[in-house]
């Protein structure tokens, strides 16, 4: 179901692999449709949409192609392992507090981020420490 506010894209069969459609708001935020393997909606307030980069996909016959991709979307790939890295460290060294007060659920999130966020520049300076286990 698409909301009132947003853009009409092609119907899915009319892109071809490798192309995009984009809209941008009088507010900057741009909508991207791209078709890959699958299509891929983005949104962002940063990348200018135009811009574009080459990435290596795999046909059936086992043959790589360039393709050509928005640079947001090469973007999103190269920052989302940051966020699943943090999302993996707050799992082994987070706190894990339940609570039914919508505040303590993240209250308890900014003190999880503090510790990981502590752990990874313990280890960025460990040189001369002994080094830090999940245990420790």
């Amino acid at each position: 179901m698409m909301g009132k506010k947003l853009p009409k894209f092609k119907p899915d069969k009319n892109l071809k692999r490798g192309e995009y459609e984009w809209f941008t708001s009088n507010t900057g935020l741009v909508a991207v449709k791209w078709r890959g393997k699958r299509w891929i909606h983005l949104l962002s307030n940063y990348h200018n949409p135009a811009l574009t980069t080459e990435v290596k996909r795999k046909q059936k016959e086992e043959t790589s192609v360039q393709v050509p991709c928005p640079l947001l979307l090469t973007d999103y790939n190269k920052n989302m392992n940051f966020v699943n890295k943090f999302d993996q460290m707050r799992a082994c060294y987070g706190i894990d507090k339940k609570s039914h007060k919508w505040w303590h659920r993240i209250f308890y999130f900014f003190i999880n981020a503090a510790v990981v966020n502590a752990v990874i520049i313990y280890k960025l300076h460990q040189s001369s420490s002994p080094k830090l286990t999940k245990k420790s």
